[in-house]
C-alpha cells in the first residue's frame, strides 16, 4: 500500500501528541501530506441565551456560540501545526461542526490512504462510536494508538493476527509496506480461530515473496476470547504494532464490531491497523 494522504482524527482539547508523533513519522517516510479534522463538542449556553428574541438577538448569540468553539478548537490546532511543521510536512486543517455526525466524520477518511485515531477509552461512547465507523464504513486502513502512546517506535516488530478469512487478508495488504519495513515480523493464531482457512503454510510462501520473513507463533486461549488472546501475544513477543482484520455484522442498518475486534480496540497498549 502506497502512503500519500493520512487523516488524523483530533477532537478539541483532547490530548493529540501520539497521534501527530505518528503522522509526523509516517509523513515523513513516505511523503505523505497530512489532513487533521477536528470534532468539538457544542459549547455550554449561557441560560439567557434560550430566551434570546429578535433577528439581532439570535445573531449575537450564534456569533458567540462561533467564537468558544473557536476558542474550543484553537489550541489542538496551534498543537497540529506545530507538531507537523517540526518535520517539515505538508499539512491541511479542518473543524468539523458540533453537530456533525459521528457516520459523516467517519467517512472523511474514504479519500486518504490511512485514517489515524486515538483508541476509545472505556466509557467513551462518542469516540467508541467514531472508531467502529471508522474501521468498519470508511474502506481506508485505521491506526488506533493509545493516547499517551507508549515509547516512540518505528514498528520494527509486526504482529499480523492470521484467521483466514477475508478482513485479514485485507489487513495484511493494508499493511505490507509496514512489514516490509519491519525488523521482526511474525504471523500469530489464537486457538479456537484455527481452521482450514487458516492454515498458515500459504500465507507463509505469500509473505516470502514479498521479501519478507516471518514467524509462527500459536497462543492457546484459556477462558479468554481471541482478541485477550492476541493482545496477550502482543505483550509477550514484545511487539509494537499489532495488524488485524476488524470484523463486525450488521444488527437493524448499523455496523457494529465484533467481539475480538471489539476487545483488541478498548484494551490494546500498542498501536494497532485494523483493515475490513
Amino acid at each position: 500500500m502506497e502512503i500519500k494522504d493520512i487523516l488524523v482524527f483530533l477532537e478539541a482539547g483532547a490530548p493529540c501528541e501520539a497521534r501527530l508523533d505518528l503522522a509526523r513519522t509516517l509523513a515523513q517516510r513516505f511523503g505523505a501530506v497530512v489532513s487533521g479534522l477536528c470534532a468539538s463538542p457544542e459549547p455550554a449556553m449561557d441560560f439567557a441565551d434560550s430566551y434570546v428574541i429578535g433577528p439581532a438577538a439570535v445573531g449575537e448569540t450564534l456569533a458567540h456560540r462561533q467564537a468558544a468553539i473557536a476558542r474550543l478548537i484553537e489550541p489542538t490546532e496551534a498543537a497540529f501545526r506545530a507538531g507537523l511543521a517540526a518535520g517539515g510536512c505538508d499539512c491541511s486543517w479542518e473543524a468539523a461542526t458540533p453537530n456533525t455526525s459521528p457516520r459523516d466524520l467517519a467517512l472523511e477518511a474514504r479519500f486518504f490512504d490511512l485514517a489515524i485515531l486515538r483508541r476509545p477509552d472505556a466509557g467513551d461512547s462518542p469516540n467508541r462510536q467514531l472508531a467502529e465507523l471508522a474501521a468498519l464504513a470508511s474502506g481506508t486502513p485505521c491506526l488506533f494508538t493509545p493516547e499517551p502512546a507508549p515509547a516512540a517506535s518505528g514498528f520494527d516488530h509486526v504482529v499480523l493476527a492470521w484467521n483466514g478469512r477475508r478482513e485479514a487478508k485485507r489487513a495484511l495488504d493494508d499493511s505490507l509496506t509496514f512489514m516490509k519495513a519491519a525488523a521482526r515480523v511474525t504471523v500469530v493464531i489464537a486457538d479456537g480461530e484455527a481452521s482450514a482457512e487458516a492454515d498458515p503454510a500459504p500465507l507463509m510462501r505469500h509473505l516470502g515473496r514479498h521479501g519478507i520473513s516471518a514467524g509462527l507463533e500459536r497462543f492457546h486461549a484459556v477462558s479468554e476470547d481471541a482478541g485477550s488472546v492476541l493482545l496477550r501475544a502482543c505483550v509477550a513477543l514484545d511487539a509494537d504494532l499489532l495488524v488485524m482484520g476488524a470484523y463486525g455484522h450488521s444488527r437493524s442498518a448499523e455496523l457494529v464490531l465484533g467481539g475480538a475486534t471489539r476487545t483488541v480496540l478498548a484494551e490494546a497498549p500498542l498501536p494497532v491497523l485494523m483493515s475490513h
